[in-house]
């Protein structure tokens, strides 16, 4: 039998190990490694530091773009597999992407809900949505909630009837939130479920860089800063004050012409930097680069695009889109569908509708292509191109009717649906609670806001 395998850490050991020159200098190596991690101030960020760095112009630049991408990204509500012939369900999936587009009575939309998420995923690496059920108009309620003020109790279980969350408002106290009141989105976990760093955190040494140096740009060319010392040579302390007056009052306060005379030759030391190499621009281009890389983004995306050619900006674009925008994407409507649509809705999907980086008009010519060569049905196209599908008489290929083009041209132009189609054909089935037929009581909206 096999005995555990132990690691000897006696002095006597390290005093062997010292003896070895190949030992000392891995040894020099990691004291090295370790001087380097401190001064790289990797530590964890409170959240109100968080938010300043956050707010830097190339920070906020990083998160736009992947906010806006995002944003960007084109998606449907679709009915059950096994429901696919049923006019019902597919107005019912209209009517669910239709609430999802409002889903809170602020008037921000998706958008606001969907921007307040990734923002918080990529400060915090986390983000909290609370969900509330709908009525006969409104298939479900979400809003976006401060992650930082949530506090998770440890010892919740799943079929437990306690508080999952508690909420600690602004203003003072603290509201406890139930597991269908509430639900969390988090972009990843260490093997011990602990929170790695964000992107913020992660660029914060390199952002901190960037800042400092600004400021000494700043300092530099600021007006009134000096920028030359005249060294007058061996004269009295009379004489140099006689001069200083004259420098400070006819020279630079009047604009009066400078003219000297005397013994030798004045010497003139600069102060400033006289090119661009002194104010380091060179420092600050690899710092914004340090900081795009954070954010998976390229050097391209934070306005460096000195090198830029046609081919190198399609690439660049195509690997943010990549790297950056389409993982978010799936993360954030993922976990609205598993969450939101289909925990009032189940068996309803929520899919993304276009994941490659094609233009506009590129995906349109290609959409229609393919449904005038009967590849893809009538449904397939509208959601390609934008549009919700019509039902189940868009379940066909153009070659499978005669009027495809005239029916495309309706599809364009239809209305969108008010109201619960499942409540219109049984108003005694409108749902008024959760899928466990509760009402949440607590209400974090009104508090948080």
């Amino acid at each position: 039998m096999s005995q555990p395998v132990t690691i000897d850490t006696s002095l006597k050991w390290q005093k062997r190990a010292l003896r070895s020159r190949y030992t000392t200098r891995i040894q020099g190596e990691d004291l090295l490694l370790r001087q380097s991690i401190a001064a790289y101030d990797q530590r964890r960020r409170e959240a109100w530091e968080i938010e300043i760095l956050a707010s830097f112009p190339p920070v906020s630049r990083a998160i736009e773009r992947i906010v806006s991408g995002v944003l960007n990204m084109r998606w449907a509500i679709l009915p059950p597999i096994d429901q696919a012939d049923d006019p019902i369900a597919h107005e019912t999936a209209r009517w669910i992407g239709e609430s999802l587009k409002n889903p809170n009575p602020t008037g921000n939309g998706i958008e606001g809900l969907i921007s307040a998420t990734v923002r918080d995923l990529l400060c915090y690496l986390a983000a909290a949505i609370e969900r509330q059920p709908g009525d006969e108009f409104q298939a479900f309620w979400a809003w976006p909630t401060p992650p930082t003020r949530l506090e998770v109790f440890s010892g919740w279980q799943p079929d437990s009837d306690e508080p999952r969350y508690q909420f600690h408002q602004a203003a003072g106290g603290a509201i406890d939130l139930y597991d269908d009141q509430l639900f969390l989105i988090r972009k990843s976990n260490n093997s011990d479920d602990s929170q790695p760093r964000s992107p913020v955190e992660i660029a914060a040494p390199a952002i901190l860089s960037w800042v400092s140096l600004l400021d000494y740009q700043a300092r530099q060319t600021r007006k009134g800063s000096p920028s030359t010392l005249i060294h007058l040579g061996d004269i009295s302390a009379d004489e140099l004050d006689t001069f200083r007056n004259y420098w400070q009052y006819e020279v630079e306060a009047n604009g009066q012409q400078p003219s000297m005379g005397g013994k030798g030759t004045p010497q003139i030391l600069r102060l400033n930097p006289q090119t661009d190499d002194g104010l380091y621009l060179g420092y600050a281009e690899y710092l914004l680069k340090m900081i795009a890389i954070a954010f998976n983004l390229t050097p391209r995306d934070l306005g460096l695009t000195d090198h830029d050619n046609r081919a190198t900006a399609g690439e660049a674009a195509t690997s943010t889109f990549a790297d950056a925008i389409l993982p978010m994407a799936r993360l954030v409507y993922r976990k609205l569908e598993s969450e939101l649509v289909q925990y009032y809705f189940p068996g309803y999907r929520l899919e993304l509708t276009d994941t490659e980086p094609r233009t506009e008009a590129e995906e349109a010519k290609r959409a229609v292509l393919l449904w005038e060569k009967g590849v893809i049905t009538l449904n397939q196209t509208l959601v390609a191109v934008g549009y919700e599908p019509i039902g189940p008489e868009g379940d066909y290929r153009f070659g499978e009717i005669s009027n495809g083009s005239r029916l495309l041209d309706t599809a364009l132009s239809g209305a969108p649906v008010s109201g619960n189609p499942i409540a219109a054909r049984s108003r005694g089935m409108a749902r008024t609670g959760d899928r466990f037929g509760r009402i949440p009581t607590a209400r974090l909206r009104s508090a948080a806001r």
